[in-house]
């Protein structure tokens, strides 16, 4: 061994071998494993370095990186087999399928045959499982609930025999037809065993118009985790008034996704993940987090987690579920005891939250601190539908502009991160670790009561009691933290960061996958997927595909919004092959899946006050006939040469089906100036 190297043995705590360029290293004692570490102490239990033309490559186990060369997982379909009669509330093949209600010919499991039946699951008709909601047409009017913890409406369940990360759902509607009993909006829950409570992985909206064909719908899914349970329940169907046919119908229900542990699979993926830093904990003065707390009633107090540990009390009867604090939307709060701020503190808060609904006479009050009075208040909340049901966040204390409502519709069911930077003038607005708004039009300071107190879910006055019941907040926080100080951007995202793989958002992962290469996501679907505050599937590659041409007169006037736009021959419509004037035609509707991406969207509007009384308007942009952005409000004054202009533009994800629609909220004494409205779409990556 003399000429090739030395093979050095020390009993049974040693051996090492010196090669002419490199050692390995096998220590007991330290249980360790080095190569080309040298005879040196690591900390790491496998150690490996290399030295070649100056650049050092190292793989430690305990390193905050880690690269992973894991078995492949293939994409599956679910059920994988078509189910009979035999899996009806009962196990075939390891598959069983449950349900709310069903008729006697179209049953549940119909919806798992693969037969091509034109009903498939129809959930039967009758006032008690009624589709036929006022306030919506179409909107589940029924009391059928699946569990206390989900939404009302009609569902149909699937088991598996194996758990499984759900990927995306498809869905095809009777007859191939987005009329009648075709479902419009829906949530899918899933849990991992029977005992426990239902986790919502979203809700999708609008796809009804998506069924026309055998392709039906595809929603994607992205769930984190892996779950063995998942039910659809329906909260709306198509709008089409069919008094008759008040239940829903799907004709085939796909589940794709893939297996915990897959023995079949032989592929390779290769893994990088990071770690994210804990946030910062200086000058944290409050913070709540409900992980790790025991499901059931909320119990007092709540304990206060670094910083000054202000512990919590509780208001109502709010609950622990999956984690996080429940709030009912009827007397629920958790409010802080007092803490050090005072006068016109600069400050910063951030949330972790879900909504369930928002509350049509309410504040839909997420944070408040201090109490319900003119002077007295900074805080985050949602505003009522007939303001526009948009994020709205305060200092009640200043100018009424100080009072900002934003253009951002909240994603009903969808974990959100907000944070809120007070400077002690202006106020700064960060969405999932993203800024979003800011208000500079401060005049006036806040004025904190001395030791001013924080209230979760609802408003409370002077006394820390709730302040009335029309504040109420229906949904879930998961964590609260407030700063007695401004934060950066950069802390801002660290704190979106340390939690957004936990609630949904995207991994910390960069998956190299069959060829593809995906950040944030595990499952990369193009050749580049990136995950993120802008889903970016692709190379970006800019497109204009839609101009629309400036509205007349009656272009978007009260009397008449189903004009179409247009109708000014200096700008004329352009509309490409893949897309098609939506059917109100207001908009457009995507025809291909050449047309699909990410989008910006932009309206401009004029506005002329009519008549001898003050007006109020907006301006909307609509996904699906839901809104997605939205103008902030205009009042006219009293003449009838007021002219008032609204400029709205968003971003959003669009795909084969989707419908992009334009839409006013004015009085009928308001009408849209002459040759003054445009609309354009920009696609902006595939």
């Amino acid at each position: 061994m003399a000429e090739n190297g030395i093979l050095d043995y020390q009993g049974m705590n040693q051996a090492i071998y010196r090669g002419a360029t490199s050692n390995i290293i096998v220590d007991t004692q330290s249980m360790s494993i080095e190569i080309g570490a040298g005879n040196s102490s690591h900390t790491s239990n496998l150690h490996i370095e290399c030295d070649h033309d100056a650049n050092v490559a190292s793989i430690q186990l305990n390193s905050n990186v880690v690269t992973e060369f894991s078995r492949s997982k293939k994409l599956i379909k679910y059920p994988r087999v078509a189910l009979t009669s035999a899996s009806d509330n009962a196990y075939e093949n390891g598959y069983k399928v449950t349900h709310s209600n069903q008729h006697s010919s179209y049953k549940a499991w119909e919806a798992f045959d693969h037969t091509g039946d034109v009903i498939g699951w129809y959930s039967t008709e009758g006032a008690a499982v009624a589709y036929n909601g006022t306030t919506r047409p179409g909107l589940y009017s029924g009391n059928t609930r699946l569990a206390t913890e989900t939404e009302e409406g009609e569902w149909i369940g699937l088991e598996l025999p194996e758990a499984i990360k759900l990927q995306s759902v498809r869905m095809t509607s009777q007859s191939y037809s987005s009329t009648g009993n075709a479902v419009d909006e829906f949530i899918i829950y899933a849990k991992k065993q029977s005992g426990d409570v239902w986790t919502s992985l979203g809700l999708f909206t609008g796809v009804a118009g998506a069924q026309n064909s055998a392709a039906g719908v595809t929603v994607n899914v992205d769930a984190i985790d892996y779950y063995k349970f998942f039910n659809l329940v329906v909260t709306k169907r198509h709008d089409v008034a069919t008094p008759n046919l008040y239940g829903i119908a799907i004709r085939e229900l796909e589940y794709y996704g893939t297996p915990e542990y897959d023995p079949e699979a032989h592929g390779t993926d290769v893994t990088v993940k990071s770690y994210p830093n804990v946030p910062n904990t200086d000058w944290l003065e409050v913070y709540y987090d409900a992980k790790g707390l025991n499901a059931g009633s909320v119990t007092n107090p709540i304990s206060g987690l670094g910083g000054t540990t202000i512990n919590g009390s509780i208001l109502g009867n709010p609950q622990v579920s999956n984690e996080a604090f429940v709030f009912d939307g009827s007397g629920d709060a958790i409010v802080s005891g007092a803490t050090s701020l005072s006068g016109n503190p600069p400050l910063s808060y951030s949330v972790w939250f879900k909504t369930n609904s928002i509350i049509s006479s309410g504040s839909n009050s997420i944070v408040m601190i201090g109490y319900a009075a003119a002077t007295e208040s900074i805080g985050f909340r949602i505003v009522s539908p007939a303001e526009g049901g948009t994020y709205r966040f305060y200092v009640y204390g200043g100018a009424t502009n100080e009072s900002i409502t934003t253009t951002i519709v909240p994603e009903l069911g969808i974990w959100t991160h907000a944070t809120v930077v007070y400077d002690g003038l202006n106020s700064k607005l960060y969405i999932d670790g993203q800024f979003a708004l800011r208000n500079t039009n401060t005049s006036t300071a806040l004025n904190l009561d001395s030791g001013a107190k924080i209230a979760l879910g609802n408003y409370i006055d002077s006394n820390g009691a709730l302040e009335g019941n029309t504040r109420d907040y229906d949904g879930s926080i998961a964590n609260f933290r407030l700063f007695n100080r401004a934060l950066t951007s950069d802390e801002i995202y660290q704190l979106y960061a340390y939690q957004k793989e936990d609630f949904g958002h995207s991994t910390n992962n960069m998956t190299l996958k069959a060829g593809r290469l995906g950040i944030g996501t595990s499952e990369p679907r193009a050749a580049l997927d990136v995950r993120g505050a802008l889903d970016v599937r692709g190379i970006a590659r800019f497109k204009t595909v839609f101009f629309g041409g400036r509205g007349g007169n009656n272009g978007f006037d009260a009397t008449d919004q189903n004009t179409r736009i247009g109708g000014d021959t200096d700008i004329p419509d352009q509309i490409n092959g893949d897309l098609a004037l939506a059917s109100d035609n207001r908009g457009v509707t995507l025809t291909s899946s050449d047309a699909a991406g990410v989008y910006v969207v932009f309206i401009q509007m004029t506005f002329k006050t009519g008549g001898t009384t003050s007006r109020g308007h907006w301006a909307r942009l609509r996904k699906n006939g839901v809104d997605f952005a939205k103008s902030n409000q205009i009042i006219d004054h009293i003449t009838s040469s007021t002219y008032n202009q609204h400029v709205l533009s968003a971003l959003i994800d669009l795909d084969v089906g989707d419908t992009v629609t334009h839409f006013t909220d004015e009085n009928t004494a308001i009408t849209v100036y002459n040759n003054a409205t445009h609309f354009y779409m920009y696609r902006i990556s595939t």
